[in-house]
């Protein structure tokens, strides 16, 4: 992958260094005939190409190596129903559990309903307010 960037990058960029140079040839480059000839070298220098791919580190290193495995042989037989299944005589033994089932087991025991029953605690607590609240006389009509 390196390897093909720095190629890339040395047809694009030996053009343009060339067209902005001062006019001096590049050691190892030509210029391709202005009237077109095909069979004319390309613009590059293939030394330095050359020279970039000897100095480049190495495309594969030992962290990018995937190793893939193929392995051949009969799979398992999946049944789907056995002689233990006895689907002709009712209905499995048991379904997915309820709402409540499951509240019940995910709900910690801390957090679950009261122990007492808050409506009867409440009833409780206003008789005892109004026994303490003292008799008002009623207003004579």
């Amino acid at each position: 992958m390196r390897t093909l960037v720095l190629l890339l990058t040395l047809l694009v960029s030996a053009p343009a260094a060339a067209a902005q140079g001062d006019g001096a040839a590049v050691p190892g480059t030509s210029t391709r005939d202005p009237n077109g000839d095909p069979t004319a070298a390309p613009p590059v220098s293939i030394e330095r190409i050359q020279r970039g791919l000897r100095q480049a580190p190495p495309a594969i290193s030992q962290s990018d190596l995937k190793y893939f495995v193929q392995v051949y042989g009969q799979s398992p037989k999946i049944e789907l129903f056995t002689k233990q299944d006895q689907l002709q005589r009712g209905p499995a033994p048991y379904g997915a559990p309820t709402h409540a089932e499951f509240r019940q087991l995910w709900t910690p025991q801390e957090f679950r309903a009261p122990v007492m029953d808050l409506n009867a605690f409440l009833m409780w607590l206003m008789q005892q307010v109004e026994k303490k609240k003292p008799e008002e006389a009623e207003p004579p009509r």
